[in-house]
């Protein structure tokens, strides 16, 4: 079937035919219906195997004898071990024609084989990576289905202790503050828990009053006990004010009877520390009926100063500077609601309100609720009336809580107040 062309065609015919492409069957001994095809290649098509309709005919170059018609060429030539170059052509062929075809390989693809160990692979991955998906799906609706009983335990869990709780089960309102504390499913909410906590301490539970401080300083069994009394009493309905701004605010506090404070105008010194406390300042009224305080407070080693002008015998603040002349001034600027009566003192009274300062640059918005009362008379150190108070203050990522002592000198209307506890709550 191969044939050197040669051997079928006159040299000066061979000549025109390889410069024109095809030589006139007239110039070719060949058999009848079949054509010859000089298969030409050089560089790195040089050795590549050829097939023609699929069957292997030799490796290029080299001359081959072929049926008349259309042939499907395909030379491959290998490049690697899974690659393999490959030229591919369809052409036709006339009776008695002699064609030349020039093997120009394709770049390197990967050989059958290699396809098809490539589609396995590929097939593996895929499977292993349905099962690793699948199993994390498993995962994630296991953890779903646990979740949502757990869920579903947690409010069967808090609406019995809610129900106990309305009744007046102390156990169950300090159980619930302890749940908002550390967090219902993993998110704390200290306002509920301080709100839980304080129907507790309302309630009489000292157990709730310590939790409700979060003292840094142990807290006496005699304040703990006042404490517990006083936030026991019965609050008075609250009387929403909102006044807003530092003008009126100050003008709310002047004319209001809640800020009434009886006695005299004698200035008054006081010094409640001791050897490794400082508490100590001047109180005066003023002619406005307000009072004038200068205080220090802290540690022989840090030494905080204070002055201003205050309301209930020194008890708030309303204009106050912190840390000397150069320190930052603040100004109550929100007076939100009061409850109670604070004068005439009477055993047995609670009072209270709700006031904010949002001109502070340094701290930022801070939020003040104080509760003051007197569950007995009981004399102080001066032998003044002697009340105990809670103050709450909050700032924007923690509320500092205090518990103070606060002793009333009737001569000047003043106020002498010591902290006996206090701590911070993060928020």
């Amino acid at each position: 079937m191969i044939q050197r062309l040669s051997r079928v065609c006159r040299p000066q015919g061979l000549v025109f035919g390889l410069l024109f492409g095809v030589v006139p069957l007239a110039h070719a001994q060949q058999s009848p219906g079949t054509a010859a095809i000089r298969f030409l290649c050089d560089g790195d098509s040089l050795g590549a195997e050829v097939s023609i309709n699929g069957k292997f005919r030799g490796e290029c170059p080299f001359d081959a004898t072929v049926p008349e018609g259309v042939l499907n060429i395909r030379a491959v030539k290998a490049s690697g071990a899974d690659r393999e170059r490959v030229f591919e052509q369809q052409t036709r062929v006339g009776e008695g024609t002699i064609k030349r075809l020039e093997i120009v390989l394709g770049l390197p693809q990967l050989t059958a084989a290699a396809k098809v160990r490539e589609t396995q692979r590929l097939e593996a991955e895929r499977v292993a990576r349905e099962q690793v998906e699948q199993r994390e799906r498993e995962r994630l609706e296991q953890a779903q289905r646990a979740r949502a009983e757990r869920e579903r335990e947690l409010r069967k869990q808090m609406t019995a202790l809610e129900t106990a709780a309305a009744a007046g089960d102390v156990a169950a309102m300090l159980t619930l503050g302890g749940l908002f504390e550390t967090g219902v499913d993993g998110k704390p909410d200290m306002s509920t828990a301080r709100s839980w906590y304080g129907r507790a301490a309302d309630a009489g539970s000292r157990q709730a009053v310590i939790k409700l401080t979060r003292f840094g300083v142990p807290l006496g069994r005699a304040d703990a006990d006042a404490l517990a009394q006083m936030l026991a009493l019965p609050t008075e309905p609250v009387r929403n004010v909102a006044i807003r701004g530092k003008d009126a605010v100050r003008e709310f506090v002047l004319r209001d009877a809640f800020f009434v404070t009886p006695g005299g105008n004698r200035k008054f010194s006081f010094d409640l520390g001791s050897a490794n406390e400082i508490n100590r300042g001047t109180c005066r009224r003023n002619d406005n009926g307000l009072f004038d305080v200068e205080s220090e407070s802290g540690v022989p080693q840090i030494v905080n100063s204070a002055s201003g002008t205050y309301l209930l015998g020194g008890l708030l603040n309303l204009e106050w500077r912190q840390g000397g002349l150069f320190g930052p001034r603040n100004s109550l600027t929100v007076v939100e609601s009061t409850w109670g009566q604070p004068f005439p003192l009477q055993a047995g009274k609670r009072f209270g309100l709700k006031t904010r300062d949002e001109s502070s640059k340094l701290e930022g918005d801070m939020g003040t609720r104080l509760d003051c009362g007197l569950s007995a008379n009981e004399p102080g150190p001066r032998g003044g009336r002697t009340m105990i108070c809670m103050r709450e203050v909050a700032f924007s990522n923690f509320t500092q809580v205090m518990v103070l002592r606060a002793e009333w000198d009737e001569p000047s209307g003043c106020l002498s107040q010591r902290v006996v506890a206090g701590g911070m709550l993060q928020r």
